[in-house]
């Protein structure tokens, strides 16, 4: 039943751009974000990640106890990179060597995805509490 409220809640749903002078992580990963029902069940929403050029991931039944989670693609030395989190349950981002490159501070710039509510979230806490 979870499913198909967010299905009505998301709908064909892009999260708007936002402009600013130098993007976080989490920013990218939110406007990343694609969540639409699922072409075998209308009750099922699907939400796919195209993060920059190097990281492409998907959550197949978001919200549903057997959700799914898939990296298509994910490399550390391009702009960003993930993972899955074992202890609470959420997508790490963070931004790759190609976007780090002469930026220290970047290796704390992370986002975090829950395949609860298919929503991005700047701490690990907030993503599990999702859970």
């Amino acid at each position: 039943m979870l499913g198909l409220g967010l299905s009505l809640a998301f709908g064909a749903y892009r999260t708007p751009a936002k402009s600013t002078q130098r993007e976080t992580t989490f920013d990218v990963v939110q406007r990343a974000r694609v969540c639409t029902p699922s072409q075998s069940d209308v009750r099922q929403v699907d939400c796919a990640f195209e993060v920059g050029r190097s990281l492409r991931f998907s959550i197949a039944g978001v919200g549903l106890r057997d959700a799914g989670i898939a990296f298509m693609k994910s490399d550390i030395e391009g702009d960003y990179y993930g993972a899955m989190g074992l202890e609470h349950h959420c997508v790490i981002i963070w931004p790759g060597k190609a976007t780090a490159m002469g930026q220290p501070s970047r290796a704390f710039d992370l986002a975090f995805v829950s395949p609860v509510d298919g929503r991005v979230y700047h701490d690990w806490r907030s993503c599990q509490a999702a859970t």
